[in-house]
């Protein structure tokens, strides 16, 4: 178990299930089961700019989702994005407000969203009672951007450290973040924030107490 004072009344964890990665559905389905909350983005994000980033996994899921049309096109009243492994769609409803807004992402924090079915088969979608919006998310697939301040995601204009983004472009995409670090040509930090990957990938997963969370 890890304990951090970089954010007050947090104790994170990482999710233990016999040891193997877990697809994001199942990640959040177990963990809230044993009372846990995948970590946001923005949690993890303080937790690998700090003394703690060697005790976390390599690679994990965070329970931070971002949705985005496909590079150069405005948003319209839903973004689906089709697991090409499991086949499952996830559908986010855009906001009216937000509807025709480009070079824009939207962003639900762990809290703020519930998983569920839709009624048909192999469609997920996202409840939640309202996104963050996101300016000047990046247009290219690969880049090192600062950060949107309070969800820690790569934009265009970010400011502090810089991270590697990756983005689908010709695609749509709706899914979870995941972070990524190791040492690069053996000698320099390389912090990767993927957003773009198959939520049915397995992968390990660093949890919080939900009672802890302020």
């Amino acid at each position: 178990m890890l304990h951090t004072n970089l954010l007050p009344k947090r104790v994170v964890s990482i999710l233990r299930n016999n040891n193997r990665p877990l697809p994001f559905k199942a990640a959040k389905r177990i963990s809230e089961k044993e009372g846990y909350l995948l970590i946001s983005n923005r949690l993890a994000d303080a937790l690998l700019h700090s003394y703690m980033r060697a005790s976390l996994p390599v690679i994990f899921w965070t329970g931070t989702i971002v949705a985005y049309p496909a590079s150069g096109t405005p948003f319209k009243s839903f973004i689906c994005y089709t697991d090409p492994h499991s086949k499952t769609k996830y559908v986010l409803d855009v906001p009216n407000r937000f509807v025709g807004r480009e070079n824009c992402a939207l962003v639900m924090m762990p809290d703020a969203y519930l998983l569920g079915p839709n009624g048909r088969k192999f469609t997920e979608y996202f409840a939640l009672s309202e996104p963050i919006i996101v300016p000047h998310f990046p247009n290219t697939g690969v880049g090192s951007f600062g950060s949107h301040g309070l969800t820690q995601i790569p934009v265009e204009n970010g400011e502090g450290k810089k991270r590697e983004l990756w983005r689908a472009l010709s695609s749509e995409y709706v899914g979870p973040v995941v972070r990524m670090h190791a040492n690069h040509e053996g000698e320099n930090w390389r912090d990767n924030i993927y957003i773009c990957l198959p939520p049915s990938k397995p992968l390990p997963v660093v949890v919080e107490k939900i009672k802890d969370v302020a």
